[in-house]
């Protein structure tokens, strides 16, 4: 993945507790909203001890109410990791 890209939360992102009001089975299924689509804008490396040697993808949503992290509104610090997101089909 590099900035510039269309991604989506993964599988496996959308079922963290803390993400699970933005995977799709909630947003279309329940709030009849959109897909939660996004551009990656910045790469950086973990700070914490649980993230060393991971990178750190920083999402603007195109939705408003987006998540900030991975840990939802809730974090101290913003980014998802490559498990957490999926590209966009590009056909």
């Amino acid at each position: 993945m590099k900035v510039g890209d269309l991604v989506t939360l993964s599988a496996s992102g959308a079922n963290l507790d803390m993400l699970a009001r933005w995977s799709d089975r909630y947003r279309v299924g329940y709030q009849k909203k959109k897909s939660l689509v996004g551009m990656i804008i910045g790469i950086k490396e973990g700070k914490f001890y649980y993230e060393r040697g991971k990178k750190i993808y920083e999402i603007r949503w195109f939705a408003p109410d987006g998540p900030v992290g991975r840990y939802g509104q809730h974090t101290r610090q913003p980014g998802f990791w490559r498990r957490d997101l999926k590209f966009i089909s590009r056909a």
